[in-house]
């Protein structure tokens, strides 16, 4: 929307209320009264309400400043003064539920955090009353009223004055009372107040310094983790990083897309929480707090066993007594076996480290494996310039909300990057940018009435709420009906060939739909594209989860390549090393499907299921990472829409990553999906890079072999799974036909596609589905309690 229109429209609105208004009101009677009244007291009153209204409008702000350090008084007048007019005009003050929920894009902040600083907008309003009641009271002429109430009131105005000034100047003050409350509410209601306290704590900002400060430090410290679930033995967890130092914030955008889903899973497990502790009324809180931040915690459900993770370290905890805090008894090896159950995890990619950190969360002991020496699988990096850089360009967007939640999960908000991109596209020899509706518009690639078509292919393809209605279509057939011949024919055909070559006529209309879904719901403001990275790249946050696992008595090996799974008695029962046999009770494999099927012995599984598990087709990636002294073009993701190049993308990563972050290199990737018998996939380095680089002078006419300062050529064999028509029918389930075997690969993904925030989704769906089940095996011991 132009910058012009929404003022204007806005303009007529406000005259079409006004007239309404002015249908209404008596003007004889009102300049009567305007007549006899006294003008000083009149400027008076209003001058009043205007420093009512802009003190009040100070004060949100100052409450929004705690959540949004770089929120300006102007960006919250706006959303305020329109809460005001709506509450004028609607019943129950829908006003205010308004500025909690249609302005926390513009603030930046969640809504949850926003109806905070509107509870304690109340909470001030009603104690600065009732002082003033209680003021009134006193001042009443004497004998008018009881002495009693008289020195009731009183103390209920000081009380009052007291209350108002802890909450704005001490707010410190709420954890002394909130530990009281808790005391006389019982431990099976703590969940539900330390979860009220975290929404409501970064409301209130001491004029001081720093108010509520809810990372780990003396001036504030995790707040809820204080109160929380820890006191009653169940919930351990790192500090809660809703609440963010005031320096530490997303740089722009609102910090958790999709907010209402985010907020009803955690209200979820909260609610589960309260169900499996509230029986037992755990009162005492065994812990200690390690020098790294890492929480440790012995669990007292059922036996008041100590669980190994996290008391001895490489050990897995059994029975080690210098890991074990104060108040736990020592038990013998049986019974820490039966308390805590040991689970294999295949693979080091965020399918493993999700699983790995989910089943920690849940007192489950791992041992994670992975071959590669590094983690992160196909988001495994090389170091460029003194930082780590992904072998194959990565981002997520802002809708991604399963990895935004694993962050959230580690306290590592404030390193989560919000940027801009720009979109363009390759096509007939020249360059076309497609970040926005305008350059949409300007794409004469196409004539006038199919640029329209293309624009609202996209919307049309968002308004599909049935996936399964499209399974029986192949992409072109759908893209065809939506968008006609000539769109498809510019836009889709180059794109859907080049990504999957001489499978193209075999995609599914389900993943070309999720690809438009999800870019679409990946829009900021004027509808450009807004992205998500993490600081130091994605290996930065695998050894962030990886020594999350390590913290919580997890194993990493890195460097460990399995030999076979171990069958004994009808039950995947551990794993063959080049070491000897590792146990355990439940194996997650993580793979692309045909490796898990040659882990697998064909006596061990029902007849076919190895054939059903090497069904799925795969593709291979060649990405040649380029390090130029100078850049190509102003455009992030470029799209080659040209048959005749060899691929399909050039990302220049650091239009999207500041340049500095590489010692000044400019990086670009050039990414070809083909198959694994493709002569590009089986050429040494120096000739795949001789291959591309004349292609990429015919996009680029100014560029020289000389701006090449280093290349490096990765190829991944299992990188893209075909999503074929009815894809659905060809997935395995997650529970293989071998007892204590589970399946996570990025082929079960469906009916979205691969990608890391996927990935952390089924590592914790199939994490939680093991936990369940080896709880019910041990006749439904409480041993594995989910962690908040």
């Amino acid at each position: 929307m132009k910058r012009w229109l929404r003022p204007l429209l806005g303009a007529l609105v406000t005259l079409v209320f006004v007239w309404l208004f002015a249908q209404r009101v008596e003007w004889q009677r009102v300049g009567d009264a305007l007549a006899n009244a006294r003008p000083m007291p009149l400027f008076a009153a209003g001058l009043f309400l205007v420093a009512d209204f802009f003190l009040r409008i100070v004060r949100w702000w100052w409450m929004v400043r705690a959540m949004r350090p770089d929120v300006t008084l102007r960006r919250c007048a706006g959303p305020f003064l329109a809460g005001i007019a709506l509450n004028n005009l609607l019943p129950l003050r829908a006003g205010d539920v308004a500025r909690t929920v249609a302005f926390r894009n513009q603030l930046g902040t969640r809504g949850m955090a926003l109806l905070g600083t509107l509870v304690i907008e109340r909470l001030l309003d009603l104690m600065v009353l009732l002082g003033l009641f209680f003021v009134g009271l006193l001042g009443a002429r004497q004998g008018a009223l009881p002495p009693l109430l008289v020195n009731a009131a009183a103390w209920a105005a000081v009380s009052a004055a007291i209350a108002v000034g802890l909450l704005v100047l001490a707010p410190g003050a709420m954890r002394t009372l909130a530990d009281a409350l808790l005391r006389w509410l019982g431990a099976a209601r703590r969940p539900f107040i330390a979860k009220l306290v975290d929404a409501l704590q970064p409301a209130v900002r001491s004029p001081g310094a720093a108010a509520f400060r809810a990372s780990d430090g003396p001036a504030g410290g995790d707040f809820a983790a204080r109160l929380d679930l820890r006191r009653c033995g169940v919930c351990v967890r790192r500090g809660c990083a809703r609440h963010r130092r005031p320096g530490a914030v997303v740089r722009a955008g609102n910090r958790h897309p999709g907010d209402a889903d985010t907020e009803f899973a955690r209200l979820c497990r909260h609610l589960r929480l309260f169900r499996d502790t509230g029986a037992f009324r755990l009162w005492r809180r065994f812990g200690e707090r390690r020098s790294d931040g890492i929480d440790r915690a012995c669990s007292a459900v059922g036996a008041a066993h100590c669980g190994g993770a996290g008391l001895s370290g490489a050990a897995g905890g059994r029975g080690a007594a210098s890991g074990r805090p104060a108040g736990c008894r020592q038990t013998g090896a049986a019974d820490m076996k039966r308390a805590q159950p040991h689970v294999i995890v295949i693979g080091g990619g965020f399918s493993g480290l999700a699983a790995a950190h989910e089943l920690c969360r849940r007192n489950v002991q791992v041992t994670l494996l992975e071959q590669d020496e590094a983690l992160g699988g196909l988001a495994g990096s090389f170091r460029v310039g003194g930082e780590n850089l992904e072998r194959f360009y990565h981002h997520w967007f802002t809708n991604d909300r399963h990895v935004l939640d694993l962050v959230h999960d580690l306290g590592a908000d404030d390193q989560v990057l919000l940027r801009h991109s720009r979109t363009g596209m390759y096509y007939a020899n020249r360059l076309f940018r497609l970040s926005t509706p305008r350059d949409l518009l300007r794409f004469d690639a196409l004539r006038l009435p199919d640029r329209i078509r293309l624009g609202l292919l996209t919307l049309r393809a968002r308004r599909v709420r049935d996936w399964r209605a499209l399974e029986s279509l192949s992409a072109e057939q759908w893209l065809r009906r939506l968008g006609g011949d000539a769109v498809y024919r510019v836009v889709w055909e180059p794109l859907l060939r080049g990504k999957f070559g001489p499978h193209a006529k075999d995609v599914s209309a389900v993943w070309f739909w999720n690809k438009l879904k999800l870019r679409g719901g990946s829009r900021g403001k004027g509808s450009a594209e807004m992205l998500a990275y993490y600081r130091g790249g994605f290996a930065a946050l695998a050894e962030r989860v990886g020594a999350g696992v390590v913290a919580r008595g997890g194993r990493i090996r890195t460097g460990e390549r399995v030999g076979r799974l171990f069958v004994e008695n009808g039950r995947a029962a551990g794993v063959l090393l080049s070491s000897g046999v590792l146990r355990a009770d439940a194996l997650i494999a993580t793979p692309p499907l045909p490796l898990i099927a040659d882990l697998l012995p064909e006596s061990a599984v029902p007849a076919g299921y190895l054939a059903s598990l090497r069904r799925i087709r795969y593709l291979a990636n060649v990405c040649i990472v380029l390090q130029l002294d100078r850049s190509l073009s102003d455009t992030y993701w470029l799209n080659v829409n040209d048959p005749g190049f060899p691929f399909v993308g050039v990302i220049e990563h650091t239009n999207f990553e500041p340049v500095g972050t590489y010692g000044g290199r400019h990086i670009v990737y050039l990414s070809r999906y083909l198959p694994e018998a493709d002569p590009l996939f089986r050429m040494s380095d120096g000739e795949a890079l001789d291959y591309c680089l004349p292609y990429l002078a015919r996009m680029f006419p100014a560029f020289r072999r000389e701006w090449v300062l280093d290349s490096h050529v990765w190829r991944a064999r299992h990188s893209q799974p075909i999503v074929e028509r009815h894809y659905s029918r060809l997935i395995p389930d997650m529970r293989a036909p071998l007892a204590g075997l589970y399946l996570a690969s990025m082929a079960q993904i469906y009916p979205e596609d691969r990608g890391t925030n996927y990935a952390i989704r089924e590592g914790r769906r199939v994490a939680a589905a093991v936990a369940d089940d080896l709880r019910a095996d041990r006749g439904g011991e409480r041993s594995f309690v989910a962690r908040s």
